[in-house]
């Protein structure tokens, strides 16, 4: 459960610093386009050549801004999806499942090498999920950096850093992810 609050702690605290810069821009913008109206309001009396000139790069801005808008509420609509994909696999239900399978079926065995065998697919099959989970964490992280670059490029924004986990649980395990090449590591500590 810890794992799943960081990843969508980290997903969100990401997505809101965007959603703001972002809003930022859209509003300053916005502001923009209406003082260029009230502007207009104010040449009523001149050249009817200046006033279509104006109105005719009011409409072109207002259509981009609206462009942008849509582009960002798409680029929102995908990053939410990817996000439920990702909290999807972090499947602790699945775990709960695999883990009472494990204990039933070691339960049954007699043996060492029976003992060995069911600890063995346990370890495989949580070492399957936690790369898919870490596979799916890579594709949000990607998704929302060219998110991000898109709107940074456009609003000339900061550059922002996502940041690497690593992880250490009391068992000895440690899990890291990699920004480059998505990859489970499983490390055992040497016994005291």
């Amino acid at each position: 459960m810890a794992r799943r609050e960081i990843v969508q702690d980290r997903v969100t605290s990401d997505i809101n610093q965007m959603l703001e810069s972002t809003l930022s821009i859209v509003g300053t913008k916005y502001k923009s386009v209406d003082k260029q109206l009230q502007d207009l309001r104010k040449l009523s009396g001149r050249s009817q050549d200046v006033i279509e000139h104006m109105l005719t790069k009011t409409r072109d801005e207002q259509a981009g801004y609206l462009k942008n808008v849509n582009d960002f509420q798409t680029s929102r609509r995908i990053f939410k999806q990817q996000s439920a994909k990702l909290r999807a696999t972090i499947n602790l239900r699945r775990l709960e499942k695999a883990i009472d399978n494990t204990r039933n079926s070691m339960e049954g065995n007699w043996t060492t090498h029976g003992l060995k065998i069911n600890m063995q697919t346990l370890f495989d099959q949580l070492q399957g999920d936690m790369q898919r989970v870490v596979e799916e964490s890579e594709r949000t992280r990607k998704l929302m950096r060219g998110i991000y670059k898109k709107f940074q490029n456009l609003y000339d924004l900061a550059p922002i850093q996502s940041r690497r986990c690593s992880r250490s649980c009391p068992t000895g395990w440690t899990w890291r992810c990699s920004t480059r090449k998505p990859r489970y590591s499983a490390r055992a500590r040497s016994p005291p």
